[in-house]
Formats: C-alpha cells, sequence, structure tokens
C-alpha cells in the first residue's frame, strides 16, 4: 500500500470479509470494536508503509512492489529467531 487511502481499503477489506464469512459470530467484539481495531491496524501499518527520507549519498529504494532482500549483515525474516 502507497497510501492511507490504499491502507484503509485494505484493512476493512481485510476485516468486512470476516465479517461476511462469519468468522467473528462468535467473538464478542461490537461493530465498536471492530472500527478500533480497525483504526489500531491503519495506524500501526502507517507507521510501517511510510515514505523513507533519502539522505544526501543514498540512492532511493525502488519504486517497485518487490521486498527489500536481506543483506549479509541482515538475516531474512524467517531466520531470524525470537526471543
Amino acid at each position: 500500500p502507497r497510501t492511507t487511502a490504499d491502507i484503509e481499503k485494505l484493512v476493512a477489506s481485510v476485516i468486512d470479509e470476516n465479517v461476511a464469512l462469519g468468522q467473528l459470530d462468535r467473538s464478542g467484539l461490537t461493530l465498536g470494536d471492530l472500527k478500533q481495531i480497525k483504526e489500531t491496524f491503519v495506524h500501526t501499518l502507517k507507521g510501517m508503509y511510510h515514505p523513507r527520507i533519502v539522505y544526501p549519498g543514498q540512492t532511493p529504494p525502488p519504486d517497485d512492489d518487490e521486498e527489500p532482500r536481506a543483506t549479509a549483515q541482515e538475516p531474512a525474516e524467517h531466520e531470524r529467531r525470537s526471543v
């Protein structure tokens, strides 16, 4: 997602799909709870997907949708161990 609207649309579609499929029927969540959950996810994802500042001497990140690859100093996500 590149914009706040994209993030909001993505979060709403995931939650709305789960509601439509009945996956939250027995959860005890109210519509107010779901609204707060959506807002929290949007806030968190905006922090993760905000544009990065390009400092002098840096090359800007690619504009494509590929995920960055791990470097020799940084293990890939599946190789990291949680403590």
